[in-house]
């Protein structure tokens, strides 16, 4: 079957007024809220008194539901021999709202990237930007709200894959894919006003696509392109002017890779997350 969509995207790599340096970051900032622990796991951690006696502050973070689903994927990349090192980038601070720590986010993703910072200048990958420009970065995250932006699809739902499983095995599976797609398509183009598009869906169609949405922002990159300028320019379409300090720059700015996530496959993300739970606790057991 041939493809019917593709997607029209920006050149990250081009400004069009520059007689400067250009740098285009990639930012991946993952999930900025702790997950909730399993029922059945969070059972047998109160019960796991080796656990208790050997690593109390791993204990108390469990049953107080502190690990960040970031961490718990940390951990799976070093199983899988994908990383060699843990990063102590933690998403939480780049959601913070507050500049520094902020800065320390994107100073702890520099230091170990993986695969969630890139950086272009001039359209060449280079491993290393200064604080500086790490600083200009900041401000341009802060002063266009796109960190709030994610942070919002993020915490559209409350509810956990424990949660969605229950919902969806008992009832939504009867309701065949085609139509959870429909549902999905027709909300794709208007999901920013996201509180009217979701509700115009009874539950529990409404809970479980929220929660799919919430994944995507998960998962989904900034793309920031910017260069120092003399003066204010006329901007071509998704340009704008950023001024810090005395200094202004042009940027353009975006989300990418927000890909819907598939309603037949929260089964899978149900066992994945048990699978994970339970790897990250053996892992910092030992």
């Amino acid at each position: 079957m041939e493809n019917v969509y593709a997607t029209l995207m920006s050149n990250y790599h081009y400004i069009s007024q520059t007689k400067g340096n250009i740098y285009t970051v990639e930012i991946k900032p993952k999930s900025f809220r702790p997950e909730r622990i399993l029922t059945g796991i969070k059972k047998k951690i109160r019960e796991d008194k080796k656990l208790l006696i050997e690593n109390p502050s791993l204990y108390n973070k469990l049953l107080n539901s502190a690990i960040m689903e970031f961490d718990l994927k940390q951990v799976q990349r070093v199983l899988k021999e994908e990383e060699k090192y843990f990063t102590n980038y933690c998403p939480a601070d780049i959601f913070s709202g507050d500049k520094y720590k902020i800065l320390k986010a994107l100073k702890d993703l520099r230091a170990c990237p993986q695969s969630n910072l890139k950086i272009h200048k001039n359209g060449k990958r280079r491993v290393y930007i200064s604080d500086d420009l790490l600083e200009v970065v900041v401000d341009i995250l802060m002063q266009t709200n796109i960190l709030d932006t994610i942070k919002q699809v993020q915490g559209v739902t409350n509810k956990n894959i424990e949660d969605i499983y229950n919902i969806y095995t008992t009832k939504c599976k009867p309701v065949s894919e085609d139509k959870a797609k429909e549902i999905i398509e027709d909300i794709m183009p208007r999901c920013l006003d996201l509180k009217e598009t979701f509700n115009e869906h009874e539950e529990p169609w409404a809970e479980v696509l929220k929660y799919l949405f919430s994944m995507s922002a998960r998962d989904c990159s900034i793309m920031m392109t910017f260069c120092l300028i003399d003066e204010k320019a006329e901007l071509e379409k998704n340009e704008i002017i950023i001024s810090i300090g005395e200094q202004i720059y042009i940027t353009k700015l975006g989300i990418i890779d927000f890909d819907v996530k598939l309603m037949k496959k929260i089964e899978e993300y149900y066992f994945d997350r048990i699978k994970h739970l339970a790897d990250f606790i053996d892992f910092h057991s030992n």
